[in-house]
C-alpha cells in the first residue's frame, strides 16, 4: 500500500460532506470539530474507507431529527450518534457479518473492515453504546 502524509480533518470533512444528501434526508444534525493541524501517515484510500464505514454507519443508524458529533483533538477522533441502539455488547458490531438489526442495507461488514484498516496502523479503536448513543473511537499512534 502506498502511503501519504493525510490531514485527517480535510478527509473528515470531504467524507462528511459526500454524505450530505443522507445527512439532510435524515434530518440530522452534525457537529465537527477538528484539529485542523493532524496528519496520519497511511494509504489514502484505506484511510477513506476507514472514514466513510464509520461517518456511514452513524447516519444510518440513527433516528430521523438524530444528531452526530465528531471530534478530532490531539490523535483521537471520536464520533458520537442517537439512535434506537439494541442494549447489545458493542464488540459484537466488530464480528464479521454481525448486524444489530434486520436492515436489509446493511450487510454488517463496515465494523470489521475498519477493525482490519485500524489493526494494520495501529490504530486503536473503542466503541460503547451509553443513554441510546453509540460511541465510537480512534486512538491514532503518535
Amino acid at each position: 500500500f502506498n502511503s501519504t502524509d493525510i490531514n485527517l480533518s480535510k478527509e473528515i470533512k470531504a467524507v462528511v460532506d459526500d454524505y450530505n444528501d443522507f445527512i439532510t434526508t435524515k434530518k440530522l444534525k452534525v457537529n465537527l470539530t477538528t484539529d485542523d493541524k493532524f496528519v496520519v501517515t497511511a494509504n489514502h484510500s484505506l484511510i477513506n474507507i476507514l472514514l466513510s464505514n464509520l461517518i456511514s454507519n452513524a447516519i444510518k443508524h440513527n433516528i430521523e431529527n438524530g444528531t452526530i458529533n465528531i471530534e478530532l483533538k490531539n490523535n483521537e477522533l471520536i464520533i458520537l450518534n442517537t439512535g434506537n441502539i439494541s442494549n447489545t455488547d458493542p464488540n459484537q458490531f466488530f464480528k464479521r457479518f454481525y448486524k444489530g438489526s434486520n436492515s436489509s442495507d446493511s450487510v454488517g461488514l463496515g465494523l470489521t473492515i475498519a477493525k482490519k484498516i485500524c489493526d494494520l496502523y495501529d490504530i486503536e479503536i473503542t466503541n460503547r453504546i451509553e443513554d441510546n448513543v453509540y460511541n465510537i473511537g480512534l486512538i491514532f499512534p503518535i
